[in-house]
């Protein structure tokens, strides 16, 4: 069932870990299909979904250190990862591989490595942005005659670590589907993204050779 539209989390209804994974589930599941709501007035925002997300792991599941069970650890990363909450949603599913009871499920390497490129892209999109815009506003300030010079878009060294972590990942786990593996073609579809990906990245970063590279392995 979808989440109530006024819906209220409070710390005394859940109780247990799997109360909150459903409580979760929930929220999910009106945030995926809200838009498909015929009410569309009666239908709550990303945002005030996301203010319950994050109320229910910073005030709920850390209080209780759920966030480190694996089941409750995947639920909060694919929350997030509906929100479209990338950073967050890679933090957690990365808490969900490691958690020692191993309540998480295998999709959760898949689903961690994805993301892993694909906030990265994000935030080296945003990052293109904001420096175009520089540009663009220095050149309209600027003395006649003078140069000017775009700021620099880099990645830095932790994009680098999880862009290549993440395509180790995605390679490990193509490789170890053996013929006839029903999860190869997700994985290989996964692997593709990826790629696509890098290669928006090399765009963004104005390094065509490594962006037509990328689409050339896509």
């Amino acid at each position: 069932a979808l989440a109530s539209r006024e819906v209220i989390v409070s710390t005394g209804a859940i109780a247990s870990p799997q109360a909150l994974v459903l409580t979760l589930e929930a929220l999910i599941n009106e945030a995926a299909y809200m838009r498909e709501r015929a009410d569309s007035q009666t239908a709550r925002s990303p945002k005030r979904i996301l203010g319950d997300v994050d109320y229910l792991v910073g005030t709920v599941s850390e209080r209780h250190l759920w966030n480190k069970k694996g089941e409750v650890a995947q639920a909060i990363g694919l929350a997030y990862e509906t929100l479209g909450q990338f950073k967050k949603a890679v933090e957690s599913y990365q808490t969900a591989l490691v958690a020692k009871d191993g309540g998480a499920t295998h999709k959760v390497l898949e689903k961690f490595a994805n993301l892993s490129i694909r906030y990265v892209e994000e935030e080296v999109r945003q990052m293109a942005e904001r420096a175009d815009k520089a540009k663009n506003l220095a050149e309209k300030k600027q003395v006649k005659g003078a140069a000017v010079k775009a700021p620099v878009v880099a990645l830095s060294d932790k994009h680098k670590a999880d862009l290549a972590q993440a395509q180790v990942l995605l390679e490990r786990l193509v490789d170890e589907c053996g013929e006839g593996d029903p999860r190869l073609s997700d994985r290989l579809s996964l692997l593709a993204s990826a790629y696509k990906r890098q290669a928006l990245i090399g765009w963004s970063l104005r390094q065509q050779d490594q962006a037509l590279a990328a689409l050339k392995k896509m």
